[in-house]
């Protein structure tokens, strides 16, 4: 889990069990957070791990 944060551009925070994916910068484009997140989810395919929703 500790890896998470180096699969994305934004910074990514990790607490206990929780993840928070954030960016300050109002000039980034959708392209680049779709990126970050296509990167989150082929972590999660690695390591056979999904994100819950129910907490988004």
């Amino acid at each position: 889990l500790n890896d998470l944060p180096d699969s994305s551009i934004s910074p990514t925070l990790l607490y206990a069990d929780d993840t928070k994916y954030y960016t300050i910068d109002p000039n980034i484009s959708t392209n680049r957070h779709q990126q970050d997140l296509d990167k989150k989810h082929d972590w999660t395919n690695d390591w056979i791990m999904k994100f819950n929703p129910d907490t988004l």
